[in-house]
């Protein structure tokens, strides 16, 4: 059987590079490590042939090489020869490759970056641990094998065993940081709490428990049983309990009330939580005091039946927080919620009016005595939206502790709306704005008001004694008694028709006319409007129509017209001939219009009206329609909520579509030309870094060489000039990604995720709910503006992160920290391109990565005082999600 000494024998290690400088440089500093010996390929293909000949211990790749990368290889390397190890070696630092890397089993994931002396040493550390781990898990399982043949070697096994000490040593500090971590829950779970033994003897509680209980610790923990504490009428449940949990745990439930008896004999009723902890027999219990809530439950029962059967909603509600405790059956019907709906909450939630503020004002005398009662009508909102009046009686009740508003709402409608008729009827009658005449089917007048004699230009008394024939115009007799006709039969009837004023002018007139009853004779009501500004605007209209079709026409912009309430639509001549299309070959409605948007892009046009609609901002929208001849052409959509009914719903949306397929195609060719360019830049920053690092490594080799001057001076030089080239490639790399995404709105809470996750600062963060339309690299601004904070700020300790308005109703996003501060002079200095000790890049690619949206940045501290970054959001570049508070 080999010993464990074996593990650290002479090590054979392939190297595979594409760049035979690295090669050279890797195999010099491996070998210099003692053991090791280094094999050379400049590709896949060649190792691949070099192990079916020879044996090694170890693989090191590069990523990129042509033909087979080194994630290829890797899958190669494992389904072949298993568990040999494998680690990759290469410049590309990307998160993806290295989860990818690890996912297909490599040992070790080590990146071309820094000096060579450490960055080799790592590598030799590496290839030792993972050579190392090889060996021993190969001995471990020649081991096994050789164990179950002979039991004579168990001696070797177990000093083989010995080399496992150090990890059972780590294994037990974990394990006792882990029960330090659950005493400390333990201890501050804020339920009283305690473990069981078997025997039901209590090992361990905590302060909220021994307070219950009525005993300190010492006097409980190994001397009471938890059984002492149960009601002996419960004891027997309880106790079968805890036998069961140990038999069949599966069966037994983890939740129950009883009653606890504390070290006096008071009892409390108890809600608890149990279960047995893993691997053992002991249960750990949390006890949570449910007295006051079942006492509470009990007396709202008592008198619930009663309120219940009440004819008028009553609520009860309470005095600190005004949520609702109880509302009988006749309010939850009326108000369409469920008890449990309610009791999350306040009566503010049901007035339209009111506010959390002025509803406490209003209940404040009761609260202070100055009252008995509080009688005021409102109006109330059902959960489906709808209102109604109502009365409502409010006064403090003491029957419970603490005391409750007790309110006994009368439901007004029949009242309200009776009231309302009445003086719906009466207004009509005097002031309507329309002429309403009652008149016999002759044409005699019974009633005329005072509109009609206003819009004819008679006195009461003139009037009423003409007849309709006195007023029509002869020209539109024979189709009125037509609609005299229709409405014998119909009942009600709607036409134009004009009448004749006293001046002899025409008068065009709109008029409903319908059957109705005047005492016991049976009469027609007429309500006429007077519709002389109607044609003028219809003529208006039809011009100004007339103007923007040949507007349109000549700007190439199809216009529609959407009624948002019936769904019907508009489309202009320009529209339907970009799609190919005839107008009666088009169906004018909305449903219709949306089968000619492509699938793939329903979805994202859909959600860009919703949003127009909800928020009536303006809608503006890119995407695909399908033409008469099957094809596709790109369209640009813009439209705007015109018209918006009472209650702010929208009901009309007009806009144009711009066919933009001829400015797709060139954005595609610039698309295409930029992916060319990004991989050229990412092939060509890749080679310049490896050999720039085999520079850095022959610089190094050269300086132990002959480390004297001048020559050691000039290596020196050459070291920082390789190093400012990889610098000036690392920020290439960097500065490429701006722009790269689609700006898109961004919370600033996600972007400031590393600021407020850094455990070196204390973090005052007052932006909750606020996103910014920014680039996807906003997370990097804030990085970077911490990173300055951590290295330049000295004494820094605490940022505060604040939002204000700026007087143009744009955002300033403020961030402040207790730090040095900037000098004066250098304010704006800090964001020139290589300014500072460090890289200086990242103030630079601050401000670079704001200015994609137009969010400009200062610096506007007080040296000695602090730094202070102001971040200034144009106004249409932020919003504040739904519910947040609005910035100040």
């Amino acid at each position: 059987m080999k010993s464990m000494q074996e593990t650290d024998g002479p090590i054979l290690v392939l190297y595979v590079d594409d760049e035979p400088a690295l090669l050279e440089i890797g195999k010099i500093y491996l070998e210099r490590a003692d053991g090791i010996h280094v094999t050379t390929v400049d590709n896949p293909e060649d190792a691949i042939r070099l192990l079916v000949r020879d044996k090694f211990d170890a693989i090191v790749s590069d990523y990129q090489m042509p033909g087979m990368d080194g994630i290829a290889f890797l899958k190669y390397i494992r389904r072949t020869y298993g568990d040999l190890p494998f680690l990759l070696f290469t410049g590309k630092g990307r998160e993806e490759i290295v989860i990818e890397a690890l996912n297909n089993g490599a040992d070790y994931y080590v990146e071309k970056a820094g000096l060579p002396e450490p960055q080799f040493a790592d590598l030799v550390h590496k290839i030792r641990r993972a050579v190392s781990r090889c060996r021993t898990d190969q001995i471990l399982r020649n081991t096994y094998n050789e164990l179950r043949c002979s039991s004579e070697q168990l001696a070797i096994y177990s000093e083989e065993l010995n080399i496992r000490e150090e990890k059972i040593v780590e294994m037990e500090q974990a394990l006792r940081e882990s029960e330090q971590i659950y005493k400390a829950i333990f201890a501050n779970t804020g339920s009283a709490t305690a473990i069981l033994e078997e025997d039901m003897t209590i090992s361990l509680v905590n302060a909220a428990f021994a307070k219950l209980a009525g005993f300190s610790r010492e006097e409980i923990e190994g001397c009471i049983k938890w059984s002492r504490f149960v009601h002996p009428d419960d004891r027997a449940r309880l106790e079968e309990y805890h036998r069961a949990r140990r038999r069949v745990s599966e069966h037994v439930p983890e939740h129950y009330e009883f009653r606890f008896l504390d070290r006096f004999g008071s009892e409390r009723l108890i809600y608890m939580t149990i279960g047995l902890i893993p691997g053992t027999l002991r249960s750990v219990a949390s006890h949570t005091d449910i007295t006051e809530l079942k006492e509470i439950r009990s007396r709202l029962s008592l008198f619930g039946n009663i309120l219940d059967d009440s004819l008028n909603e009553i609520y009860i509600f309470d005095t600190t927080t005004l949520r609702f405790v109880h509302v009988n059956r006749g309010g939850r019907e009326n108000l369409g919620y469920s008890m449990d709906e309610l009791r999350s909450l306040t009566p503010v939630d049901l007035k339209p009016e009111c506010t959390d503020v002025s509803f406490r004002e209003l209940v404040a005398p009761l609260l202070s005595g100055e009252k008995d009662i509080v009688c005021f009508t409102t109006m109330h909102r059902r959960k489906d939206g709808t209102e109604y009046p109502i009365e409502a009686h409010v006064h403090l009740s003491h029957v419970v502790s603490p005391p409750v508003f007790v309110a006994v709402i009368i439901d007004i409608t029949s009242r309200r709306e009776a009231e309302e008729e009445n003086q719906i009827l009466r207004r009509m009658v005097d002031s309507a704005p329309s002429a309403i005449t009652v008149h016999d089917y002759e044409g005699r007048f019974i009633y005329v008001n005072a509109r009609t004699l206003a819009m004819h230009g008679y006195m009461r008394d003139e009037f009423m004694a003409l007849t309709l024939d006195d007023l029509d115009v002869p020209a539109s007799r024979a189709w009125i008694d037509t609609h005299f006709q229709e409405v014998r039969t119909a009942g009600e009837t709607v036409f134009e028709t004009e009448h004749y004023r006293k001046d002899g002018s025409i008068l065009p007139l709109f008029v409903h006319l319908s059957v109705t009853q005047w005492g016991e004779r049976t009469v027609l009501l007429s309500i006429a409007e007077d519709i002389t500004e109607w044609r003028v605007i219809e003529h208006a209209l039809r011009e100004s129509r007339k103007q923007l079709s040949l507007a349109l026409d000549a700007a190439n912009d199809g216009l529609w017209d959407w009624n948002v309430s019936d769904g019907t639509a508009y489309f202009s001549p320009q529209y339907l001939r970009m799609l190919g299309y005839e107008p009666e070959e088009f169906a004018t409605t909305y449903d219709v219009w949306w089968e000619f948007v492509h699938p793939d892009d329903r979805d994202g046009a859909e959600s860009a009206i919703r949003e127009a609609l909800a928020t009536q901002t303006d809608y503006y929208k890119e995407f695909r329609m399908r033409k008469k001849d099957g094809s596709y052409l790109w369209i640009l959509a813009r439209g705007r909520v015109m018209e918006m009914d009472d209650m702010g719903q929208p009901l009309r949306m007009v806009g144009t579509h711009v066919d933009i397929s001829e400015r797709k195609q060139v954005e595609e060719a610039l698309r295409l030309a930029n992916r060319k360019l990004q991989l050229l830049s990412g092939i060509t920053r890749h080679d310049i870094l490896n050999q720039a690092m085999a520079l850095d490594g022959y610089l190094t080799l050269a300086e132990e060489m002959d480390p004297a001057p001048p020559l050691g001076e000039c290596l020196q030089k050459m070291h920082r000039a390789a190093h400012s080239i990889e610098r000036t490639i690392a920020f290439t790399r960097e500065y490429e990604q701006l722009g790269r995404n689609e700006p898109n709105w961004i919370s600033l809470r996600d972007a400031a995720a590393d600021l407020l996750n850094c455990r070196e600062l204390s973090v005052s963060f007052s932006c909750d709910g606020v996103a910014v339309f920014a680039d996807p690299l906003l997370n990097k601004v804030f990085f970077n503006l911490m990173d300055n904070i951590l290295r330049h700020g000295k004494h820094a300790s605490a940022v505060t992160v604040i939002c204000s308005l700026t007087e143009t109703g744009g955002l300033a996003v403020i961030l402040e920290d207790n730090g040095a501060g900037v000098p004066a002079d250098l304010k704006e200095k800090i964001f020139e391109h290589k300014f500072g000790s460090n890289t200086g890049m990242g103030l630079f690619l601050v401000r670079e990565i704001l200015a994609i949206t137009g969010i400009t940045i200062y610096e506007c501290g007080t040296e000695g005082e602090g730094a202070r970054f102001e971040l200034v959001v144009p106004p249409s570049g932020w919003r504040v999600v739904k519910n947040a508070a609005h910035p100040r």
